[in-house]
């Protein structure tokens, strides 16, 4: 498989349909309908995350989507639990409130196919809704980029370069570095 999206999702029931119909129209418009899915991981919602996310998987059966749960809080620990059980080779990353262009697979893994080590990669973000927060907000239209031959790590902080919303790497990349730090992400608490 090619590509895996995931996303932790925590009490979105009226945002969710939104994100996976976004998604799925990214993935026809890559053709990629065999060779690429999505990972939800529900990290203990109290709404009807759950139920909501059925019935869009019911009423989408061309698009493959693994429903995962994770009873541990924290983005980090659900986002840990979608990548040991994703297939795909490159793994992307957004929040269960946002939506992806029609071309943004596409576009990853043309991006993904110029490179040659491991990269973590991400680009533009916009404020879908007026009323939330402007902190991840990422307008500039080149994708940020952070590996060992741009030499990212003595230029530039890596959190100022990949917002957590939008983001790819590899998966076997993760079996270098290991997964995210749990102890770290919203719905975490941080025991440093």
């Amino acid at each position: 498989m090619k590509f895996s999206l995931i996303t932790a999702s925590y009490n979105r029931a009226y945002a969710i349909s939104a994100l996976l119909d976004s998604v799925a129209v990214s993935i026809r418009h890559a053709n990629l309908r065999d060779e690429a899915e999505i990972v939800i991981v529900d990290n203990r919602s109290t709404d009807t995350t759950a139920e909501v996310i059925d019935r869009w998987a019911a009423a989408n059966p061309d698009i493959q989507i693994q429903h995962l749960f994770e009873a541990m809080p924290g983005t980090s620990n659900a986002r840990n639990c979608g990548i040991m059980a994703a297939r795909g080779a490159l793994l992307a990353f957004t929040d269960d409130d946002c939506l992806l262009t029609p071309d943004y697979i596409a576009t990853a893994l043309a991006y993904d196919a110029q490179d040659s080590e491991p990269v973590f990669r991400g680009g533009r973000v916009e404020r879908a809704n007026a009323n939330d927060l402007p902190l991840t907000i990422k307008t500039q239209d080149t994708s940020e980029i952070w590996c060992r031959a741009e030499r990212s790590a003595r230029r530039k902080h890596l959190m100022h370069s990949l917002v957590g919303c939008n983001m790819t790497i590899r998966k076997s990349t993760f079996d270098i570095l290991g997964l995210f730090d749990t102890r770290l992400g919203p719905g975490s608490r941080f025991h440093g």
